[in-house]
């Protein structure tokens, strides 16, 4: 923009610089006795441009920067004293996975100076950008902005198979990405390594996202791999940014895993190429070597195609599951270091912990629960001793709440203190009590609740005993549970999978004793009248033994009573299901063929039982007897026939009818009770031999689904009679794996098989009538707990637990320490605004780390340079103009910090802990946080990314001068006297653009000489500032005037004028304004100049500069006495001859004489 509107730009001289900051003094001081909202005084400065400190007040009006200086003199309705402390703007986080309600305050953001962050990265979130607009509707502790998510444009479109879009599904996808950009939302992100975005290829994405490229926007992407192929992975985001007309950014940068360490160095120098030939790139970084996604992230991309189902699908196939495993563990190398570096959160434990522990929920602990479902009274319960012994009268777990008054209870005797919400619940230490407060709940909350899970070992049967008292709001719809017995907490949920125990109900004086199976409950007994009392202790134990569940309360004043309150017996009958004997025959064969039976035992393996015995007694052409079958199923209907022939049963099968899918096949199942270990024996015979027929045996078997010739699960033989083979098959979840092949050698005569299931070993053989049986197996096949490898335990987690949110330790120091000293890095947590304490550490304190850790502690970096990292370049990233500076104008979003003390204080252990030294937060001028504390109010919107925000570099480095004076014409093009008139220069040191601008547009008049930052693009310009609206009340201001407005099809540049608390105008830049020409220098304001170049050297001694304002003295006595002609003569002589005798003779310099002459020719023509 600068380059185009050079047709247009003008140097200002010195003097007018000069003159320009007098002015400017003059109008601060003459504002400083006006009344502000707020003023920051005695505080040091980083305004976010990478300037230096400096110290100064700034003072705020109607959520704007209103002026910055010596604002002594000035008055506001509110004063914050950041003595000591550094004034910034606030930070923007510009990859943020907020948790929605957690927006609302916003602790976790604003304790880190955070006041906006940027929703949707990773290409996720809605596709319709109103329902991010909406959060504001229900507050905003902080603002927020959107991206529209590549990945769900994608899956909403093409959905999630591997495959390529169709020209239309592009269309559609672009029409998205457009709306979403009208809208406002802050570019377009995407997660390439994240299904089912991984799924398009670089050509596709590039159609697709070139829809926001008139936008001028960013393209930031979680790249498609960023291990073994990082490198790679940096040139196609950089190559799908530039050919789509979208600045390409990588998010969360890193080179992940000990083979790719060092990496860094080519994908920094990648980004730096791409910056010298003129294509912005950028990325983000959050300063952690940890990093979170899910666990599916070291599953192969093609086995979670399809979904979730898909992906456990794959999982039970047996011949992939191996397979799996091992292409698992191969990813899981190329990130980390070893199964120690993958953590989860929410269970406190390593993928090597699940190694050694397995997977599931052992049932060995004992825990409590607190719920209110009250909406007016807190639930308040304080516990004296809780203590656990195991079956031996040993104590496996003890804790009596010593401690301070006000002190917190002792975390390293628990494994969860959990809150929902997240800070509903506190525990703290009173009188040598824990004290439990559950806040009432909350409305459209299904309740608050506390979940207590204390450090124990593993235990079976065991008794728990607790003393507590409850306080006075009996009646009330509050519980108390004691479990024991137990695994873990259900997600979002107060009672454990599985387990026992007591609810103790204040609503209705009772207790209900509860037992928990596979997260459904069963109340055994209901013990009312319990004998609660307000603020009275009582005692309450709870035990298990040798299947019983024992309770009893008492008052603790009292002796412990002999019997039990309650004796439950929880013995179970071991359920057997769907373990039977079955049989199939399929023929897909033109021909068809007869297959004989008889003597269908099953007996128990010991054989001292029979469980079902047919041996087809019967008359010739009788029916099979239909009580001794579950089903006796053929396909097509009457083309297997059943029937007795000499007293064997015998199966007719028909040939395959082509015309009928799949093949001809009966098959039968025995009535018979499930059983778990069995002896199965069947004599059969086929009169045909080669051709293409099945006979297959099962045992153990569930049932045959419709259309099926094998159970869901089962074991079973298999004889293949055209290649005269027989296996031994395995059937898992309607898989079927093939354990061995061997061959049959079967003739058309009558032979015997035995398949014998005892626990988990099943074994087969087969012999020929007239043989005995031998005693060898021909096939064994025993159940083995498979291997908790990498890849298995990976997998088995998944298939129980689900993909848990995991934590990844990939990285290496170098690798960060290059990333971030970069100056197109910018900082972001990855995180966002939180309440939970199972999550990565970074949603609490990765600004403050940074400024804690890299800055001040390791030097890393520069105040300077970590700020302008955390405030203009985010800010420049998606656009913003009116954010990201400490400048008049700006939204005063500012962020005041101790830069002694500012530091983290969240770990990977307990990553809900606030940072340090974040004093005070302003979001659009409102005190969000005062003294690292919440102050309550909701001042965050949703801050919509308009079509004039380019994604552009940070303005610095370079001295701009810019100037314009236009007409202003309406966007309907009719006619109009509204002008706009400007001339602006800022340094490559200054903080603040100098000069003065004038805009006349309908009743708005509006001259300033007070001004924030220049921000400059190609074709685009932006600056703000402040001044006097209609020559009365101060107010704020930006101006933006674009050449590539895509909202606008017009070549005619484009001005956009923001005043604060008016309506937008934005309008055409038309022709150039009739310019009359400016009121000259006075002769005094001369002679002051002629004094400025004496001090500055450019006249040569004392007595020129005499001579020079002795001459101009006498003109101006001439001027004040109205011999306008004498003036002008005598100033004629001034600039043609004692000017041009200095200048010759070395008595003033080219310069300074250049500069007077001018002035002095305006003087005379304002005279003529």
């Amino acid at each position: 923009m600068v380059e185009k509107m050079k047709r247009y730009m003008y140097i200002f001289s010195v003097f007018i610089l000069m003159i320009s900051l007098v002015i400017n003094d003059i109008y601060v001081s003459a504002n400083s006795g006006g009344g502000f909202d707020t003023i920051i005084r005695n505080g040091t400065i980083i305004d976010g441009s990478g300037l230096g400190r400096y110290d100064a007040d700034v003072a705020i009006k109607d959520g704007y920067i209103a002026d910055i200086g010596d604002l002594s003199n000035a008055t506001a309705d509110q004063e914050i004293d950041a003595e000591g402390n550094f004034v910034a703007p606030g930070f923007i986080d510009v990859h943020s996975h907020a948790t929605l309600s957690a927006l609302g305050q916003a602790q976790s953001s604003l304790s880190q100076g955070v006041t906006m962050e940027v929703l949707s990265p990773d290409g996720a979130g809605p596709t319709d950008l109103q329902s991010r607009i909406d959060l504001e509707d229900d507050g905003l502790g902080i603002n927020v902005a959107s991206y529209i998510g590549f990945n769900s444009v994608w899956s909403e479109v093409v959905g999630n198979e591997d495959r390529r879009a169709t020209d239309a599904e592009i269309e559609e996808m672009r029409n998205l990405i457009t709306e979403a950009m009208e809208k406002g939302a802050a570019g377009v992100s995407a997660g390439l390594f994240y299904r089912p975005g991984y799924f398009a290829d670089r050509e596709d994405v590039i159609d697709v996202v070139s829809a926001a490229g008139a936008w001028r926007t960013k393209f930031t992407n979680h790249q498609r791999n960023e291990n073994n192929e990082v490198v790679e992975s940096t040139a196609e985001t950089i190559e799908i940014g530039e050919e789509s007309g979208l600045t390409p950014v990588i998010t969360h940068i890193k080179a992940m895993g000990p083979n790719n360490w060092g990496k860094s160095e080519e994908m920094m120098q990648l980004i730096n190429d791409a910056n010298e030939r003129g294509i912005y790139t950028a990325a983000d970084i959050y300063p952690y070597l940890r990093s979170q996604t899910g666990l599916t992230a070291i599953v192969p991309p093609w086995v979670e195609e399809g979904g979730r189902s898909a992906m456990l699908e794959r999982f039970r196939d047996p011949e992939l599951r191996d397979g799996i495993a091992e292409e698992i563990e191969e990813i899981m190398y190329s990130r980390v270091q070893g199964p120690e570096g993958v953590y989860f959160p929410t269970k406190r434990k390593t993928l090597a912990d699940y190694m050694e522990t397995g997977v599931g929920n052992p049932r060995n602990r004992s825990l409590l629960s607190f719920l209110n479902l009250n909406y007016n009274h807190e639930f308040d319960v304080e516990i004296d001793e809780i203590t656990v012994t195991d079956s031996s009268g040993n104590k496996v777990y003890e804790y009596n709440f010593e401690g301070e008054d006000g002190g917190e209870w002792d975390t390293s005797k628990f494994d969860l203190l959990h809150s929902y919400p997240a800070d509903a619940v506190s525990h703290t230490i009173n009188n040598g009590s824990g004290q439990i407060n559950v806040a009432q709940r909350i409305s459209g909350n299904s309740s608050a609740y506390g979940n207590v899970v204390p450090t124990m070992p593993d235990v079976g049967d065991s008794e728990t005993f607790m003393r507590f008292k409850v306080g006075d709001t009996l009646g009330a719809n509050q519980i108390m549970r004691l479990w024991i017995n137990s695994d873990n907490f259900g997600s979002g949920s107060s009672f454990p999978v599985n387990g026992y125990g007591v609810a103790v109900r204040l609503d209705q004086d009772r207790i209900q004793v509860y037992e928990r199976e596979n997260s459904t409950s069963t109340i055994h007994e209901t013990i009312s009248d319990a004998g609660l009392e307000p603020d009275t202790w009582q005692d309450l134990k709870v035990k298990l033994e040798d299947n019983t569940l024992l309770v009893k309360m008492w008052p603790s004043n009292e002796d412990e009573p002999e019997e039990w309150d309650s004796s439950i017996d929880v013995s179970k009958e071991e359920v057997i299901e769907d373990q039977k004997a079955m049989v199939s025959i399929t023929n897909l064969d033109t021909e068809s063929n007869a297959f004989h039976f008889n003597d269908f035992i099953v007996e128990s393996s010991s054989g001292d039982d029979v469980y079902y015995d047919y041996n087809f007694d019967g008359n010739d052409d009788d029916n099979w007897d239909g009580d001794k079958f579950i089903e006796l199923h053929s396909f097509p209907k009457d083309r297997a026939e059943f029937t007795i022939q000499e007293n064997t049963g015998r199966v007719i099968l028909d040939g395959y009818n082509t015309d009928v899918c799949c093949s001809t096949y009966g098959k039968f199942t025995a009535n018979m009770d499930d059983v778990k270990n069995s002896d199965v024996l069947l004599r059969f015979k086929a009169d045909q031999i080669g051709g293409n027929q099945q006979l297959r045996v099962f045992t153990k078997a569930d049932e045959f689904k419709s259309g099926m010739t094998m159970p869901v699960n089962g074991f079973g033989v298999e004889f293949d009679l055209k290649g005269n083979e027989m296996s031994f098959i395995k059937r898992n979840d309607s898989t079927t794996q093939v354990l061995e092949s061997v061959d049959a050698n079967l003739e058309p005569d009558w032979y015997t098989l035995r398949i014998h299931a005892e626990d988990e070993e099943v074994n087969a053989r087969i012999w020929k009538d007239g043989e005995e049986e031998p005693e060898e197996w021909d096939f064994t096949y025993v159940e083995e707990e498979r291997e908790l490898t990498i890849g298995e335990t990976t997998m088995q987690i998944l298939e129980t637990e689900g993909s848990l949110r995991t934590i990844y330790d990939f990285g290496h120091e170098d690798d960060f320490r290059r990333f971030i000293q970069s100056p197109v890095v910018a900082i972001a947590s990855d995180g966002g605004a939180s309440t939970s304490n199972e999550v990565h550490p970074r949603r609490y304190g990765t600004q403050p780390r940074v400024l804690g850790q890299y800055v001040r502690e390791e030097g890393l970096l520069g105040w300077e340079e970590a700020i302008q990292k955390m405030t203009s370049l985010p800010a420049s990233l998606i656009g913003l103009s009116d954010r990201g500076y400490i400048a008049k104008g700006m939204k005063a979003d500012i962020t005041i910090f101790n830069p002694d003390t500012v530091i983290d204080n969240a770990t990977f252990e307990e990553p809900r802990q606030y940072a340090d030294g974040i004093e005070q937060v302003l979001v659009n001028g409102e005190l969000a946080l005062n003294n690292g504390e919440l102050v309550g109010i909701q001042p965050g919107e949703f801050v919509k990314i308009e079509p004039n925000m380019p994604t552009r570099p940070v303005t610095q480095g370079e001295n701009l001068e810019v100037s314009d004076n236009r007409k202003i014409l309406p966007l309907d093009e009719t006619e109009s006297d509204s002008l706009i008139s400007f001339n602006l220069e800022q340094g490559v040191n200054d903080y603040q653009a100098t000069g003065s601008m004038s805009l006349v547009y309908d009743d708005i008049e509006l001259d300033a000489e007070n001004f924030g930052r220049i921000q400059t693009f190609d074709g685009w310009l932006s600056f703000t500032g402040s001044g006097p609206l209609n020559g009365e009340e101060l107010t704020t201001f930006r101006i933006t005037i674009d050449e590539n407005d895509p909202t606008i099809d017009d070549e005619k540049p484009v001005v956009t004028i923001d005043i604060a608390g008016k309506e937008q105008i934005k309008a055409f830049l038309g022709d150039e304004g009739s310019e009359s020409p400016s009121e000259p220098l006075t002769i005094e304001e001369m002679k002051l100049l002629v004094k400025q170049f004496r001090d500055e050297g450019e006249i040569a001694d004392d007595e020129t500069s005499r001579v020079l304002q002795t001459h101009l003295t006498s003109v101006g006595h001439y001027e004040e006495d109205g011999a306008m002609e004498k003036a002008i003569k005598h100033m004629n002589s001034f600039k043609d001859e004692l000017l041009v005798h200095f200048e010759e003779n070395g008595l003033i310099s080219e310069e300074a004489a250049a500069t007077l002459v001018s002035h002095s020719e305006d003087l005379i023509e304002f005279w003529e």
